[in-house]
């Protein structure tokens, strides 16, 4: 593994022998504390034809992994661009969260009544605050449509509050 110093240093592939530009080999690993970074050893041409003779050979397990990588990003990919439609068509702040952290958030319950996702007819909503974007956390659609309906108002949430505490025997 050689490192990238110049933007006209050439390498040679350890795979097809041609001596190519290190723009035509891809990134092996991280920087190095110097500031370059490590390069394959094969080129570009090279790498992408092995996969897809790899892919080619195992169709099946090549479906599997993607089916696994789909579902995963489908489920939560699918949220953040379905909050950002959602916000931009509401005219309100869209989800400010990565990716990362509404997965990190997720447990499979609503954090307002606790009821697992498992037992609903529906997914959990991602909630966040229409104003200033910042995730809030997973909640069913009852919850989340409660709040909405409350206008996220904490004052009409503690007088809901106070009125059914009023009225229940």
């Amino acid at each position: 593994m050689k490192s990238i110093e110049k933007d006209d240093a050439v390498k040679a592939c350890s795979r097809c022998g041609e001596t190519k530009s290190v723009s035509e080999f891809g990134k092996c690993g991280r920087k190095k504390k110097d500031g370059t970074e490590p390069l394959h050893s094969w080129c570009k041409g090279c790498c992408s034809a092995a996969y897809k003779r790899h892919r080619a050979a195992n169709p099946d397990k090549y479906r599997a992994k993607c089916r696994k990588w789909s579902a995963k990003q489908e489920r939560f990919g699918k949220a953040l661009v379905a909050s950002a439609y959602a916000a931009k068509a509401g005219d309100y702040a869209p989800c400010s969260a990565t990716r990362d952290e509404i997965v990190a958030a997720f447990t499979g319950r609503c954090e307002v009544c606790g009821v697992p996702e498992i037992e609903m007819n529906k997914k959990l909503c991602m909630d966040h605050d229409h104003s200033t974007g910042e995730f809030r956390g997973w909640l069913c659609g009852h919850c989340n449509r409660a709040l909405g309906l409350l206008g996220d108002s904490e004052d009409l949430l503690v007088n809901a509050l106070h009125y059914l505490m009023a009225r229940t025997p």
